[in-house]
C-alpha cells in the first residue's frame, strides 16, 4: 500500500485567521471569526491573489518595494562617481603624456662609460636623463601608499549608505504575511541573513571612507581586491533574494511577463561575482569580463523600474483588498 504523508507546520494545523491570527480549527463551522469578524472562508480559501491578501502586509511590502527602488538611485550615483574616479585619471595621464617620447637610457652604455672622463657633455646628459621622471620609471611599490582620490572616497561612502538602507528595505519588503502554510519562510530567513551582512559591509565601507579621509592613504591592491570581492558577493546576494521574493508577488498580481523577468534577473547578480573571481568562470568569460564594468548601467536602472513596478502593483491592490475584506466581514449591527 502506498502511503503519502503530508507534513505541515504546527501553525498551519491551527488554521489561523488572516486578520487576527486566532486559531479557527474549532470554528470551522462558523461563518465569521469570533474575534475579528472576518469570514472563515477568507482564511481557509487557497486564493493567494493580491486582491485577497492582508491589507497591512500589502502596505508594508509596498513601502519596502518603493524604498528599494529609491535606494537604487544611491547605488547608481556611487557607481558613476567611482567609475569616473577610475576613468578620469587615466584620460588625464594619456593626454598629458608627450607623443613620440622614447624612453631614455637610465644607465650609460659601455661606450659612453669609457668616454665619460673625456666628455663632460655625455656625463651631464646621462645625469639629466637619470633625473628625468617618466611614468614608466615610477616604482610600483609606491602604489601601496597612494592616497585615495576624492571620487573613490565619496563612492565608497555612498555605497556603504546604500547597503545599510538596502538592509532596511529588504526586511520591510519581505515582511511576514501571516499566511499558512508558510511557503516563504526560507526566503524571509535568507533576506534577513543578507540584510545583516549588508549592514556589516555598509558600516565597513563607511568606516573605510572615513579612514581614507583622516589618514589620507588608500588601501593596498590585495586588500582592495578582497574588499571588492566581499562587496560584490553581498550585492549579488541581496539582489538574488530580492528577485526570488518578487517573482511570486508578480505571479500573484497576474503579471507573468514581470515574473519571468524577475526569474531572468535571478542569475544576473552572479556575473559580478565571476568578474571579481574569474577563476570560477571559463577562460572565454574571463576575456570578456571587462565588459561587466558597464553592466550596472543597465542593471541598476532596470532594478529601479522593477522595484517601482512591484511597489505600484502592491499599492494598487490595497483598495481592492480592503473592499474584499469589508464584503467578507461580519456586518456591524446598527445601534
Amino acid at each position: 500500500m502506498y502511503v503519502r504523508q503530508i507534513l505541515t507546520d504546527a501553525r498551519a494545523r491551527e488554521k489561523p485567521c488572516l486578520r487576527c491570527g486566532l486559531s479557527l480549527r474549532k470554528h470551522l463551522d462558523d461563518r465569521y471569526c469570533p474575534d475579528c469578524g472576518l469570514s472563515v472562508w477568507m482564511s481557509l480559501n487557497p486564493n493567494e491573489s493580491l486582491d485577497y491578501s492582508n491589507t497591512q502586509w500589502l502596505r508594508k511590502a509596498a513601502r519596502g518595494s518603493w524604498l528599494m527602488a529609491a535606494i537604487q538611485v544611491i547605488a547608481l550615483a556611487a557607481y558613476l562617481i567611482g567609475f569616473a574616479g577610475m576613468v578620469m585619471p587615466t584620460i588625464h595621464a594619456m593626454q598629458s603624456r608627450p607623443v613620440g617620447l622614447h624612453r631614455p637610457a637610465t644607465r650609460p652604455s659601455l661606450r659612453t662609460a669609457g668616454n665619460e672622463a673625456a666628455s663632460p657633455t655625455a656625463t651631464t646628459g646621462a645625469a639629466a636623463a637619470d633625473d628625468e621622471l617618466l611614468p614608466w620609471d615610477v616604482d610600483d611599490d609606491s602604489e601601496l601608499d597612494a592616497p585615495a582620490s576624492a571620487p573613490q572616497t565619496l563612492a565608497t561612502a555612498l555605497a556603504g549608505l546604500y547597503f545599510i538602507a538596502e538592509a532596511g528595505g529588504l526586511v520591510l519588503m519581505t515582511v511576514h504575511e501571516q499566511r499558512y502554510p508558510d511557503r516563504a519562510k526560507g526566503m524571509r530567513v535568507a533576506a534577513r541573513v543578507m540584510a545583516g551582512i549588508a549592514v556589516v559591509v555598509g558600516l565597513g565601507m563607511v568606516g573605510l571612507a572615513a579612514r581614507w579621509v583622516t589618514t589620507g592613504h588608500g588601501s593596498s591592491p590585495l586588500l582592495a581586491w578582497l574588499f571588492l570581492l566581499v562587496v560584490e558577493i553581498t550585492f549579488g546576494g541581496c539582489a538574488f533574494v530580492s528577485w526570488y521574493w518578487l517573482r511570486p508577488i508578480a505571479r500573484r498580481a497576474g503579471k507573468s511577463s514581470l515574473a519571468k523577468l524577475c526569474g531572468y534577473l535571478l542569475f544576473l547578480p552572479v556575473l559580478p561575482f565571476l568578474k571579481a573571481a574569474p577563476f570560477l568562470g571559463l577562460w572565454m568569460f574571463y576575456l570578456v569580463s571587462p565588459l561587466l564594468y558597464f553592466l550596472p548601467l543597465i542593471y541598476i536602472p532596470l532594478s529601479i523600474y522593477l522595484f517601482a513596478r512591484c511597489g505600484r502593483l502592491l499599492t494598487q491592490a490595497i483598495p481592492h483588498a480592503e473592499a474584499t475584506w469589508a464584503a467578507e466581514s461580519k456586518p456591524v449591527a446598527a445601534s
